[in-house]
């Protein structure tokens, strides 16, 4: 019997979640920027942004004291990071126009934040075999993509968004052993804009040291880059500097100065 209601419950959120996921679509035109945390991320190019459609995520309500940029969509996936900011996430959803989050943890919301008018919910399916691959419909869910930057790229194609550009998406993270002596990614060294914010607890380990650099998360934007090799639709990216060489490079000065 436990089983058959599981079943079922899963059923009913995942029905929920592409309900949710159905009133974006098409939605949106031209262009958008897809702001990552690391730590080239400037809030002055925040500020620039501020008449423009942005995604952004996790914790990135740290930054918020410091500018009067908001993101158009909040999204977070992640769950460890999501069990450290449910506290948050009821304040947050009052500063951005959409909040998405991981339909799959959704029992892990309160009350009051799962029937606000602008928070969504989108199921995170496991890729098949293991592996990544790239598929618009996210109606059905949207295959892990390592990071929240792969659902947010994805969120902004089915929108229907034509030109991408990610910022403060660096693609190398800052690593340290735990006691174990495993090599795992430093969370004790976060942005200056977090400051007054306690670092997240959980360890992300590390198994193939590249010198920071995500394996797994730099094949899965290759995806997405040949996905759309013959599409209309572009990313581009407009970091400031960072580790990221899958998407085309542009210069943010020269982006910002045609606003």
């Amino acid at each position: 019997m436990f089983a058959i209601l599981t079943r079922l419950y899963r059923s009913h959120i995942k029905k929920k979640c592409s309900k949710d996921m159905q009133k974006f679509k098409d939605t949106q035109s031209g262009r958008c920027f897809i702001i990552g945390n690391g730590p080239s991320l400037r809030v002055e190019d925040l500020e620039a942004l501020s008449k423009e459609k942005t995604f952004a995520s996790n914790r990135i309500y740290g930054i918020f004291s410091k500018t009067q940029w908001r993101p158009t969509f909040y999204v977070s996936q992640d769950y460890n990071v999501l069990r450290e900011i449910k506290g948050d996430l009821y304040n947050v959803s009052h500063e951005c126009e959409q909040m998405i989050l991981c339909g799959n943890m959704i029992r892990l919301f309160p009350r009051k934040l799962r029937k606000k008018s602008n928070v969504s919910f989108i199921n995170i399916a496991n890729s098949p075999n293991g592996k990544n691959f790239f598929d618009l419909d996210v109606t059905d869910g949207i295959h892990n993509g390592i990071n929240v930057t792969y659902t947010m790229i994805e969120l902004a194609l089915f929108m229907g968004f034509s030109e991408i550009y990610l910022i403060g998406v660096d693609n190398n993270y800052a690593l340290k052993k735990n006691n174990q002596g495993k090599l795992i990614v430093d969370n004790e060294s976060p942005n200056s804009y977090f400051e007054g914010i306690a670092p997240l607890k959980h360890e992300t380990i590390i198994n193939n040291n590249t010198g920071g650099v995500p394996v797994n998360a730099t094949l899965a934007y290759a995806n997405i880059r040949k996905y759309l090799e013959d599409k209309s639709q572009k990313v581009f990216n407009a970091t400031r500097g960072g580790k990221l060489e899958v998407f085309e490079r542009v210069n943010l000065d020269d982006i910002l100065k045609k606003m």
